[in-house]
């Protein structure tokens, strides 16, 4: 029988885990979830959060892919502002002229939400940026997933550190009623 321990991002109880080794600490440096793992123990990731970061991995590598296939293309422009829309068009339509209004659903980017989660997409080197409905929602996704760790894990210390002050005011009075006796 398994034994319950502590998600290190979600601090949920679960049975079903993994335990954190090098490659899902440098999977959680990639997506910029700075965790503390000072003590020696074996951390463990339930499966929820780590089908989480798996996912997140995923789309913030298609993220940068992109990225890397856009970047020879805005330099062969000499500083030319590029219309990633017309650029997809162009692509697909070889020899088209412009690409118009595209019919796919397109919001505009979270251009902040973007720079916190994916700061190595540079979201200045296209006209008026766009992002697919299905990649805001990844992107949303990903973004409150990292924010709801980091805060959970920045009330964890707080918790830890009060606990450590309780600990040493309990230790100092004992020495205090030792010396008294």
């Amino acid at each position: 029988m398994t034994a319950q321990k502590a998600c290190k991002l979600c601090f949920k109880e679960t049975k079903d885990f993994q335990v954190i080794e090098e490659i899902i600490r440098e999977i959680l440096d990639v997506l910029l979830l700075k965790i503390d793992f000072c003590l020696i123990e074996d951390y463990v990731i339930c499966e929820s959060c780590a089908n989480s970061i798996y996912a997140f991995l995923e789309f913030k590598s298609t993220c940068l892919y992109s990225e890397d296939r856009m970047v020879p293309f805005i330099r062969t422009m000499n500083g030319m502002e590029v219309d990633i829309v017309e650029v997809a068009y162009l692509k697909e339509n070889p020899g088209a002229a412009t690409a118009g209004d595209s019919d796919d659903a397109v919001e505009n980017f979270a251009d902040d939400i973007l720079a916190k989660c994916i700061p190595e997409v540079d979201i200045n080197s296209t006209r008026d940026p766009k992002i697919c409905l299905s990649c805001q929602i990844s992107l949303l996704n990903y973004y409150q997933f990292v924010t709801e760790c980091l805060a959970k894990q920045e009330n964890k210390m707080e918790c830890d550190d009060r606990e450590a002050i309780k600990s040493e005011e309990l230790d100092i009075k004992l020495e205090e009623d030792e010396c008294d006796g």
